[in-house]
């Protein structure tokens, strides 16, 4: 994430896609890859595990106020065991 946070120009987010104004403008635009390996490499899956993040921590990379710092907080608070467990929670959207 950290890598997100200091080279964000390098991602696109999907309100720059289209110019709707929907509840995912936030989230990133995930490249269109059918390679398994590429896939697999930290580009590709910083992008999934961004997109998984509560509102009010994602919208702050935007903002550059305190990503870092709140991402932490959040993760300390929910004490996630694996990247897997952090997957599988559905239970800030």
């Amino acid at each position: 994430m950290r890598f997100l946070s200091r080279n964000i120009e390098l991602y696109t987010f999907n309100s720059t896609i289209n110019n709707y104004s929907t509840r995912y403008r936030i989230q990133l635009h995930k490249p269109s890859n059918a390679l398994t390996i590429y896939q697999k490499v930290p580009y590709y899956e910083v992008v999934s595990v961004y997109n998984k993040l509560a509102y009010n921590i994602a919208e702050r990379i935007s903002q550059n106020k305190g990503f870092l710092t709140n991402l932490r907080k959040y993760l300390l608070a929910k004490a996630f065991y694996s990247v897997e467990e952090y997957m599988n929670d559905h239970s800030d959207r």
